[in-house]
């Protein structure tokens, strides 16, 4: 495990940087715009690139390097950013600069999870991938906290400068993995990717349903579908071979930004046509929905039984 410090100080603070960058890139956009559809604008442009290229990033990940493609876009991020705070803003500019800084997210998400594997053991990845929502919940928690603070003495500009460098200090502790990975599992002692890949389905179709009705209620919810996304992550992990992680995540990570685009429209609708509490009562009836479905009819009479 010691082996992956680097990796989850990495995403430790970027994940700070992440969740402060995000506040103040929502404020440009609102004072660009004028209103609320400056800020929708903004995330739908920050999810475009997972939506439309995750499989063929995930792809570009399995065919190249996981921990290349990690680190490039952790550069491409510190760029994008460094854009935003030091560049004229106009609603193109910020628009454009957002779809960059989201083609690094979809770059570097399915990298992440895809490289994770290569730095512990089998034994060792659950407890790891724990630990890796963890170190990310807690830096997009702290984040806007952190904002907070920061605006009442800075510019919005100065968190952007902000996450810029831990974008670049993430690539830069990224670098330090380099020769450090676990050697890929040989062909014959992993399943098919087509088999394995098929048995995965309903993860990719439970975690788009999670992600839909939990972004429908408030953004902030993405924290809890995110817990759930851990227990996702590890299962993909073992039953899909490493050579098609890339692939697998990128799949998964352009359905959930598929849910999630939906959930930013039909959550605004749902809120501004029959009020926040019905929105969250029908978003978490949803969830129920989706666990019951999840689960195997044996699973539901336990859970039942059980009296959760």
């Amino acid at each position: 495990m010691h082996r992956a410090r680097p990796f989850f100080a990495a995403h430790l603070q970027s994940s700070l940087g992440t969740g402060a960058g995000y506040v103040a890139i929502l404020l440009l956009a609102y004072e660009q715009l004028g209103n609320a559809w400056g800020a929708t604008a903004v995330l739908l442009a920050d999810l475009a690139p997972a939506m439309l290229l995750g499989p063929l990033l995930g792809g570009l990940i399995d065919h190249t390097s996981r921990l290349g493609c990690a680190i490039v876009a952790d550069v491409i991020g510190a760029l994008a950013f460094a854009g935003l705070a030091f560049l004229p803003h106009s609603t193109a500019s910020l628009v454009l600069l957002a779809l960059v800084a989201g083609l690094s997210s979809a770059l570097l998400r399915p990298a992440t999870c895809a490289l994770l594997p290569a730095l512990v053991t089998r034994e060792q990845l659950t407890r790891a991938n724990g630990i890796f929502g963890a170190v990310r919940e807690i830096g997009q928690l702290a984040g806007p906290a952190l904002a907070a603070g920061v605006l009442l003495v800075a510019t919005p500009s100065a968190l952007l400068a902000f996450n810029a460098a831990t974008f670049a200090v993430s690539a830069l502790l990224l670098i330090r993995l380099r020769g450090k990975l676990n050697a890929p599992a040989s062909a014959a002692d992993e399943p098919t990717t087509a088999t394995s890949l098929r048995a995965a389905r309903p993860l990719f179709v439970t975690s788009a349903a999670v992600m839909l009705v939990a972004g429908a209620t408030n953004v902030a919810e993405l924290v809890l579908a995110r817990l759930f996304i851990v227990t996702v992550r590890g299962r993909i992990q073992t039953t899909i071979p490493a050579g098609s992680h890339g692939r697998a995540f990128g799949v998964l990570d352009a359905i959930d930004s598929w849910a999630f685009g939906a959930a930013i429209l039909a959550g605004g609708a749902l809120a501004a046509s029959v009020g926040g509490r019905i929105t969250f009562a029908m978003a978490g009836t949803g969830a129920l929905l989706v666990l019951l479905a999840a689960l195997r009819p044996k699973e539901v009479t336990t859970w039942v039984a059980s009296g959760n």
